[in-house]
C-alpha cells in the first residue's frame, strides 16, 4: 500500500512548479543541493530522479518532452483538469 509521495517525488514537484521544463540533471540538482553546486551530483542522484519520474509518470502527474536538438528530454507537470482521470488528460 502506498503512503504518498516520497521525498524526491515532492521536490521534483515543487522544482517542475517553480522551473517549468527541466531535465533529470537539473531536476537532481535542485532536489538534492537547492539548485546549487551542479558538480556534486552522483549518479546514484541521476537514477533516483529518474525512478521517482517514472513512478510520477505512471501516475500522471509528470510528461516526458521530446530529445531536444542537444539531446536532453525534459519533464514537466502534467496540468490536471477538473473531472477529468490523468490517464484520460495525458491521450488529449
Amino acid at each position: 500500500m502506498s503512503r504518498g509521495l516520497g521525498q524526491i517525488q515532492r521536490g521534483i514537484l515543487e522544482a517542475l512548479r517553480e522551473q517549468g521544463w527541466l531535465s533529470v540533471f537539473d531536476l537532481a540538482v535542485w532536489v538534492y543541493f537547492g539548485g546549487f553546486s551542479p558538480w556534486l551530483v552522483k549518479e546514484r542522484h541521476l537514477v533516483a530522479v529518474r525512478r521517482a519520474l517514472l513512478s510520477l509518470q505512471r501516475g500522471g502527474r509528470v510528461r516526458r518532452g521530446d530529445r531536444q536538438r542537444d539531446g536532453v528530454i525534459r519533464w514537466r507537470i502534467v496540468k490536471r483538469m477538473r473531472g477529468v482521470h490523468p490517464i484520460a488528460a495525458h491521450n488529449t
